[in-house]
Parts: structure tokens; sequence; C-alpha cells
């Protein structure tokens, strides 16, 4: 796919981590919620592309208005979250997984259980997990090694905090982040992606995106359930820079087909404005992605 005006020509993301948040059942409910939109979405969609249009016309219209959703729920949640989604295009994936498929890893996810259950993305190194629980860019290199190895598409974070921003170190922090994320995964300046292409779920659903080895979510650490917001310039600023740099770790042509999301008290407020920044590819979503209205709102921005 190329890329137009700084935007890739698919869909743009919009993944929902719900974080420590919602059980079971109320992420059933959630998912009906959101099940509901969507096809009411869809409905209107198909009505108002029937006027004056041809009835394959219309259907065809109709099939995509919105962003590609995902929805990110705490592992004992994950179960609930694929069954209600099942046979929807709306996909799934983990927060968290260890690198290695089994072993006496007490307390740890992975990443084979998560692809079995039909999950096609996973976070790494989010700005919780490298401040909470310690984790180290070396950590995060083998996470995703070991997601791309297996099909799955690793959401690779990268971030500043207030401090770090303060004292001109954004550039160095994030290029440093994105550098080690990616230093295990790549071979002769490419991917290792057995898998990605042309996948599908246990369910025969193409993979959202199928074929993408990566994504990058920008989220500035001082932003996130702050209410904050980056300004458009330093979002567009970070993502550029993060543009470029993949270009040279990885190639124009691979680099190209790599979104960059950003992450930081995204809202519906606010989505517009970021979206429309040249770079930006979509969103990674908290507070906002624990209401189905909310979430639906930012996944319907562009349309």
């Amino acid at each position: 796919m190329k890329r137009a005006e700084g935007k890739l020509l698919h869909r743009p993301l919009c993944l929902g981590n719900w974080k420590m948040n919602k059980s079971p059942q109320e992420a059933r409910a959630f998912c009906q919620e959101l099940k509901s939109l969507l096809e009411e979405a869809q409905t209107s969609h198909a009505a108002s592309a029937a006027i004056g249009a041809s009835d394959k016309t219309a259907k065809s219209s109709a099939t995509q208005p919105l962003a590609q959703m995902v929805l990110l729920p705490p592992a004992l949640t994950l179960w609930a979250v694929a069954e209600s989604l099942q046979g929807t295009e709306i996909a799934y994936g983990g927060q968290n997984c260890h690198f290695e498929i089994s072993g006496a890893f007490t307390g740890e996810n992975s990443p084979k259980v998560l692809q079995e259950v039909g999950a096609q993305y996973c976070l790494v190194g989010h700005s919780e997990r490298r401040k909470l629980f310690h984790e180290t860019n070396d950590l995060c290199a083998q996470k995703l090694k070991a997601l791309i190895e297996l099909g799955l598409t690793p959401i690779l974070c990268v971030g500043e905090s207030l401090e770090e921003r303060q004292s001109g170190r954004t550039e160095a922090l994030v290029l440093e982040q994105l550098r080690e994320g990616l230093k295990l995964a790549k071979g002769d300046g490419r991917f290792k992606t057995p898998g990605t292409q042309g996948s599908a779920t246990p369910q025969g659903q193409a993979v959202p995106g199928g074929g993408f080895p990566l994504i990058v979510a920008y989220e500035p650490v001082w932003a996130i359930g702050t209410g904050q917001v980056a300004t458009v310039e330093q979002v567009g600023e970070v993502h550029q820079l993060l543009r470029q740099e993949l270009d040279q770790l990885l190639g124009s042509e691979l680099s190209q087909n790599i979104p960059l999301v950003y992450g930081g008290s995204v809202k519906p407020e606010n989505g517009a404005e970021l979206l429309a920044i040249p770079a930006v590819d979509g969103f990674l979503i908290g507070g906002a992605s624990l209401d189905a209205k909310s979430f639906f709102a930012l996944a319907q921005l562009g349309f």
C-alpha cells in the first residue's frame, strides 16, 4: 500500500486499551452495545448510499464506514470478548505477554495462547508496563520478536515523561525505544514476519489489516489520563520523526505499511483534530474506550 499525504491507504485504527477494567460480564455488555452501534451505522450508511446508486454499489459502500476497531481487554476477560465478537469485523488482542510460549513463568500470559484464542494484536512496552513493572527495552524486544514469529501484530508503545520532554530528551528517548524494540525482529534491514500475510483467525476471517508486521504507538506519558493532550505540532513532529526512523531501519517499502497511532487522553472531542495530522494513522485509546458510544464515535471519525 502506498502513502498519500503522509497517510496509509487503509482505514484508521482505533485500539481500545481497557487496562485493568471490565469483568467478563461487563465486557459482554460492552461488546453487545458496540455491535448494535455498528449495525445501526451500517444500516444507516447503506440507506444513504442507496439513494441514487445501484444496490450493488450501496452494499459495497456500506461495508467499511468505520475505522478498524480493536479491543484490548484484561487477560481474564479476553475469552468473553472473543466469544462476543465472533462473526464480526471487530478485532481483539492482549495487553501483555511473555516472550516464551510456555514454561515456569507464574502469572504470565503465553503469546501462543493469545494466538489460539483468536487474538491478532498485543501491546508491547506500554508506559505503565515500563514504569510500574520496570520493563526494559531488551524485554520489549524479546516480546515483540515472539509475537511476530507467531504471526501476531505487536503494538510497540514509545513515549516520554513530562520531565523528559521539558529537558529536551523526547527525540533521543522515543528513537531509542523504537530502535531497541525492533533490534531482535529484523534481519538484513527487513522484518521476519512468518504467518502475517494472508493469515486468518480461527473463525476463518481475514486478519484486519493483514500483512502489517507492526504498529507503533506514540504515547506521551504526561498526556495519559491527565486530561492534557499534546498539541498538533508536538504529535506531528514526533510521528514524523518515527516515520523517518522506520524508513531508515526497515526501508521505505516496509515502513510505509506500518501504522503510527497516537495515544494520550484521546476523546471524541479532540479526535478529529488529531486524526487530521498527516502522520497519524489512528489512536490508542484509554479511558474513552471504556464507553462503547465514545469508542464508536472515535471509530467514525474521518468518514
